[in-house]
Formats: C-alpha cells, structure tokens, sequence
C-alpha cells in the first residue's frame, strides 16, 4: 500500500512539473514572438493564468 502511495505522488509531481514547463514554455515563447496583436496579448494572459494555477495547485 505504501509503495502505491509513493508511486501514485510521484506520478503527481512528475505532472505537475511538466504541466508547468509547459505553461512557462508558452509564456517565453509568446514574448519572445512579441505582443504584436490583441491575440497575442490573450495569449499572455492565458499562459500566465495557467502558470498561476500550476503553482497554486495542492
């Protein structure tokens, strides 16, 4: 049971921590680009709200 456990959190933080390079990942890539429309400026926002909910997540 306790093998289980540990194997079950380690998916968990292996997730989150991808989930996380991700939004990261999009957030550089869209100021890289440059905020050259509204769209991009959505897209910004989006990233970062995801990034913030990564981090927020228990």
């Amino acid at each position: 049971m306790l093998i289980n456990k540990k194997k079950i959190c380690h998916r968990i933080n292996i997730n989150k921590s991808l989930q996380l390079l991700a939004s990261v990942s999009w957030m550089v890539s869209v100021l890289i680009y440059g905020l050259n429309s509204s769209a991009d400026y959505f897209q910004l926002i989006a990233s970062c709200a995801w990034t913030v909910s990564n981090l927020t997540k228990n």
